[in-house]
């Protein structure tokens, strides 16, 4: 009997130390700090799971990830599949430079109920980030989340504006998001050579909202031809889009459909 008391108090204990930490905690490094994470968030890898039980080693469980945004895109960070025990305010779910010292952007909730949360921001430059999860007192294993990074851009392979024809850009809002109405972006026009010809702004106020915009309006792009990128902050699958290109002579018209990447 007291051989068996011995055994279940060790597999008690043991389970208790699995029970306490997701893998992540339990790699050597770990995640735990934006210095020691090496876990990489990527387009099309599958949504991870954490957990954010607190411990009495190293006291409230923060998860820090590494990202890599590139210039001209947009992306999308995602936290969901959050556990009823797991209350998280916007600055517990944020972005940061890549030595964590700097906030970069707070959370927000993507439904009413705030259980689902998201980071949403157009790069301006090729960096190194970090994003930052922080729970704080969860006593227990259940106290998780799934978490996932997404490229939002748009890339639209042809406009034109040479010659005879005449482009339209053609945006229609598809209300992603259930509690955020409006959302920005930009249209980047590239020539053939890659070489950026310009970066038009744009709003989209409301839901399922649709504006059409003439290129030939778009200082830099008349007697040029290429494609485009539209990156914004009205998340994956947030948009809809395409570029038509017109032969006025002819009534000829040249459908582009902008396209995200595949996940």
């Amino acid at each position: 009997m007291r051989y068996l008391a011995v055994i279940a108090a060790f597999l008690f204990v043991l389970a208790g130390s699995v029970w306490a930490t997701d893998k992540w905690d339990y790699a050597t490094p770990n995640d735990d700090t934006a210095a020691t994470t090496q876990n990489v968030l990527w387009h099309t890898a599958g949504p991870q799971t954490h957990d954010l039980q607190y411990n009495t080693t190293d006291g409230d469980d923060q998860d820090w990830f590494k990202i890599f945004p590139r210039q001209y895109r947009s992306y999308e960070v995602q936290m969901l599949n959050i556990t009823g025990s797991v209350a998280l305010a916007p600055t517990d779910f944020q972005r940061y430079n890549s030595t964590g010292t700097t906030v970069l952007q707070n959370g927000g909730s993507l439904d009413p109920s705030g259980r689902t949360m998201a980071l949403r921001w157009v790069a301006t430059a090729n960096t190194e980030e970090r994003i930052r999860v922080w729970g704080y007192s969860f006593n227990d294993y259940y106290s998780q989340y799934d978490i996932q990074l997404l490229e939002t851009t748009l890339y639209c392979p042809r406009w034109n504006q040479a010659g005879t024809q005449t482009s339209v850009l053609i945006l229609q809002r598809t209300g992603a998001s259930i509690v955020a109405a409006s959302c920005t972006g930009h249209a980047y026009f590239f020539d053939e050579g890659s070489v950026l010809l310009a970066d038009y702004p744009f709003t989209m106020d409301t839901l399922n909202d649709v504006d059409v915009y003439s290129l030939a309006g778009i200082s830099g792009l008349p007697t040029h031809k290429g494609g485009a990128m539209i990156a914004h902050d009205c998340g994956y699958g947030g948009i809809a889009a395409k570029l038509v290109a017109l032969e006025p002579s002819t009534g000829f018209s040249f459908d582009t459909w902008c396209s995200w990447l595949p996940r």
